[in-house]
């Protein structure tokens, strides 16, 4: 495997309604080394969060219109398609005017000793994971921007990090094969996972915390109890790589998305068999994100740059959102379902109006590659994500 760079990495916070997009995908496994952090309130001001991917600190004057001044030598490649080496219609939900996106203050990062893969934010907002090409998994406090630990364990590239819905937690996987749990008070390990055959490309929790999905290259998705780390299930169905997952609201069912442009829908109520009891198709390219509302409702993110919203229960599409220039990366609903954030493979941040389906703000200028969007409690949209 060739050497890496280290990485670089930007926080900021954005005012308004945000989301955002990176490039393009292909080619080997390492992502721009810079990352950009921003975070959304409705009101006047708001605090900044951090990012990772560098070796030094820039600060942003408060609340610029646009961040094209802050500039780091990166290099910008796409993602992988194939494993990397081991070591519609539109129906109404809810809408109410929203404030301008507006960035705010801006931080830079320079820690990582290769490039970022993904990010993820603590449900409070106040903590950031970054997980890297150099194995190792990044925590920041938001607020200062302090690097918190760099985790060692990994015996590869960590490709996959998020924190449980509790916030006590969080978790990583990587091309080791195995999925990590960790302590988020005092960032130990608590269980190594192992079972799967390849690299292991998502991970996400349960709404209780307790358990845990997995899928990845092998194609097959494991769902582990927490408190344990035993294998619960075994989910096998998908044709190619699974790259995505959520659980519903309620916890009973998982959605996984797959490289076979797929997204399947896993009964995981007590006495079902292990097989998908619904499949979502329309998409045609690889299902890189999915997300579920508070209300039950499912998006997904692809490669084909659509966003598709859908009512899991009927298998119907209500809204299809086009307007990225490259594959979608992440999404978010605002806690009240009525807005939708996405960060694509490019340089814009989107949000769109779950009634309408159409796109109230664009944030461009700012990021090179987006790696995660998220929705606080408080309506405040953050955005991590890498710059030139």
């Amino acid at each position: 495997m060739p050497a890496v760079r280290a990485g670089k990495f930007l926080l900021g916070a954005i005012r308004g309604p945000a989301c955002c997009c990176p490039t393009s995908p292909r080619a080997e496994n390492n992502l721009p080394d810079s990352l950009l952090m921003a975070s959304q309130r409705p009101q006047s001001g708001c605090a900044p969060l951090p990012d990772c991917h560098g070796d030094r600190l820039y600060t942003v004057s408060p609340f610029p219109s646009t961040l094209s001044k802050v500039r780091s030598a990166s290099r910008t490649q796409r993602p992988p398609r194939r494993e990397p080496a081991r070591a519609g219609g539109r129906r109404p939900m809810n809408s109410r005017p929203r404030g301008k996106l507006a960035v705010g203050r801006v931080k830079f990062f320079g820690r990582h000793r290769g490039e970022v893969n993904s990010s993820a934010f603590s449900p409070d907002g106040q903590r950031l994971l970054t997980a890297s090409e150099d194995g190792c998994v990044y925590g920041w406090e938001t607020q200062s921007g302090r690097l918190l630990w760099r985790l060692r364990g990994h015996k590869g590239p960590v490709r996959f990090c998020r924190f449980s819905p509790d916030g006590r937690l969080f978790a990583s996987t990587s091309c080791d094969r195995t999925v990590r749990l960790w302590d988020a008070a005092d960032a130990k390990c608590l269980q190594v996972l192992k079972g799967h055959q390849r690299s292991v490309e998502t991970v996400s929790f349960s709404h209780d915390s307790k358990q845990l999905a997995s899928g990845g290259w092998d194609k097959r998705v494991m769902l582990w109890e927490v408190q344990s780390g035993q294998v619960l299930r075994h989910f096998v169905g998908h044709r190619d790589s699974v790259q995505s997952s959520d659980f519903a609201p309620s916890s009973d069912c998982l959605a996984t998305g797959s490289w076979d442009s797929t997204i399947r829908m896993w009964d995981l109520r007590a006495g079902t068999p292990g097989i998908f009891h619904q499949e979502l198709e329309g998409h045609r390219g690889n299902i890189s994100c999915l997300c579920y509302s508070p209300s039950g409702l499912l998006a997904s993110g692809s490669w084909d740059k659509t966003i598709h919203i859908w009512k899991p229960s009927t298998r119907s599409l209500l809204i299809q959102l086009k307007g990225h220039i490259t594959w979608v990366k992440s999404i978010a609903f605002s806690p009240d379902g009525q807005q939708l954030a996405s960060a694509g493979y490019s340089h814009m941040v989107k949000v769109w109006d779950c009634n309408t389906g159409k796109c109230t703000e664009t944030l461009k200028g700012v990021l090179n590659v987006a790696h995660a969007c998220a929705f606080m409690p408080d309506g405040k949209l953050l955005v991590s994500g890498a710059v030139d």
